[in-house]
């Protein structure tokens, strides 16, 4: 009975991106929460320890029964930790220093519409009318919430450092998504495990620069508390659900529902 229903919630794509973008929301929360209790790239990083730590025994046989077909396929693999994973945590957490939250809102609002288009350059992927109707309805959601219903906060929105780091990291976002339709034929679990060990590796450099810089702050009980949290949900789960989704409903209609984890976040946040 209880195989029978986790079988059915895997194959569910709407209750599956409803979890993940509930847990994506609950990452804005925790990141406000670590402010003094642990660093950017310390967060941005370390979180990927987290689920390398749990999932690598789980996977170890799968490691050494695809051994080869990691070999064949390590430029993706690298490529795709970059864009989804590493790169893209560091630029979102680093952001927050140097921008508001309603210019990310704002900006996080665009990764529907890279999607869309990274899609449609490379993969030649149709954009008909009910697309482009979605992804005029988010973005216009998204700018609602992100001003609260008043014109003037838009009308007063600058641009700095922090809102090129969003718009980098909702590209980088845009071709994970579309990326992953590519995706090898590793089982779910080892896919994701292995973008989790090059993210956990490649995000070293931000995390040594940030302690050579003086600006590492070591976690807090607190801390240390939000980076297993954020390891677990927003990470494991988060992920391999959005994969999940991305298999059975494509990439252009997943990357719509990302605009709700604004609204999400600001509920969760009140």
């Amino acid at each position: 009975m209880v195989f029978r229903l986790l079988k059915s919630a895997w194959n569910n794509p709407w209750l599956l991106i409803f979890l993940c973008l509930g847990f994506w929301a609950s990452n804005v929360v925790a990141a406000r929460l670590a402010v003094g209790n642990v660093s950017p790239m310390a967060l941005g990083s370390m979180r990927w320890i987290v689920p390398t730590l749990i999932m690598t025994p789980i996977v170890w046989s799968q490691m050494k029964k695809h051994k080869q077909l990691i070999r064949q396929h390590w430029l993706y693999l690298t490529l795709i930790s970059l864009s989804g994973f590493s790169i893209y945590s560091l630029l979102f957490y680093s952001a927050g220093n140097f921008t508001s939250g309603v210019n990310i809102a704002m900006l996080v609002a665009t990764v529907p519409v890279f999607t869309i288009l990274i899609a449609w350059i490379f993969a030649r992927d149709p954009v008909g009318p009910v697309v482009i109707a979605g992804v005029i309805l988010t973005v216009s959601g998204a700018a609602v919430v992100a001003s609260r219903g008043d014109l003037q906060v838009l009308r007063n929105m600058s641009f700095n450092a922090g809102d090129l780091m969003i718009i980098a990291a909702s590209i980088l976002h845009a071709s994970f998504t579309v990326g992953l339709r590519k995706r090898p034929p590793f089982p779910p679990m080892l896919f994701f495990t292995l973008l989790a060990v090059i993210a956990m590796v490649t995000s070293l450099p931000a995390l040594a620069m940030e302690m050579a810089t003086g600006h590492f702050i070591w976690p807090t009980w607190l801390g240390l508390a939000i980076l297993i949290y954020v390891g677990t949900f927003p990470t494991i789960l988060s992920q391999t659900f959005y994969m999940r989704v991305i298999e059975l409903i494509g990439p252009q209609r997943t990357s719509l529902f990302y605009n709700m984890v604004p609204v999400m976040g600001a509920m969760m946040s009140v």
